[in-house]
């Protein structure tokens, strides 16, 4: 699944299609083949910020510059819901677990909760002081981290709906983040917060009560961290960076 400047998100298939042939002969050798896309998803006025698959997986979420955020059917194309709220360009997108609402943040700094069967707007959070960069939403779809262009990292608890804490969390716009303990059971679930920056960092923080104590950081892109993910068991986690290279972190014995 991929967006881009062009205004359009595109299911591409898993495997390369065979394409040996006249047109294969003539290339150079070792050329990439060129797949073709599955499925186009058009109807953005303006280029795209991020693509993220439902959890179902069945439905895709985009969102744009042109300040709306779109639901699709990944098998027909079809778009189910045309979001509208956000002032500013809608840069993130996360699920709750079991799909049954999104949370987006934007430029506009805010971030607001959405009901995926209605489409109504449930909750609007502000507080960051930049644009949002970046969303998640806890194994157990009780707390929302959110990080952005002011260098923070907050969170928020979804059932009273309120602030919960927030952390100065990087030397630079934060990026990305992600939660682990999906797979730990529901005691751990949500235990560390994963944050990657374009200070060239990425940081696991205890967000259980109200600390944010930083338990590890990570070091070694040259330049500023694009973005990041968590293996589902929490063993390793892959980033990549403006460095043009990506990176495969493993967990040490110890658990760090």
């Amino acid at each position: 699944l991929t967006g881009g400047c062009d205004r359009v998100a595109r299911l591409w298939p898993a495997e390369p299609a065979d394409t040996a042939g006249a047109a294969d002969r003539t290339a150079p050798a070792g050329a990439a083949r060129l797949a073709t896309p599955l499925l186009e998803l058009r109807g953005h006025a303006d280029r795209l910020c991020r693509v993220r698959w439902h959890p179902l997986g069945r439905l895709v979420a985009t969102t744009s510059f042109d300040r709306t955020w779109r639901l699709w059917d990944a098998s027909t194309g079809q778009e189910l819901l045309l979001q509208e709220g956000h002032s500013r360009a809608v840069y993130c997108v996360a699920f709750q677990s079991d799909g049954s609402f999104a949370v987006t943040g934007g430029v506009d700094a805010a971030l607001r909760v959405w009901d995926c069967r209605t489409g109504k707007s449930l909750q609007v959070f502000p507080g960051h002081h930049a644009q949002v960069l970046c969303v998640a939403v806890s194994p157990d779809g009780y707390t929302l981290a959110s990080g952005g262009e002011d260098r923070t990292v907050r969170l928020w608890d979804l059932r009273k709906r309120r602030p919960l804490f927030a952390v100065s969390a990087h030397d630079g716009p934060v990026t990305c983040a992600a939660f682990g303990g999906a797979e730990a059971g529901p005691a751990h679930w949500g235990a560390f917060l994963a944050t990657a920056s374009f200070d060239g960092r990425i940081r696991a923080w205890d967000v259980r009560g109200d600390s944010g104590r930083l338990l590890k950081q990570l070091s070694g892109h040259d330049g500023r961290v694009a973005d990041m993910a968590l293996a589902r068991d929490d063993s390793a986690i892959v980033s990549c960076g403006l460095d043009c290279r990506w990176k495969l972190w493993a967990s040490s014995d110890d658990g760090a």
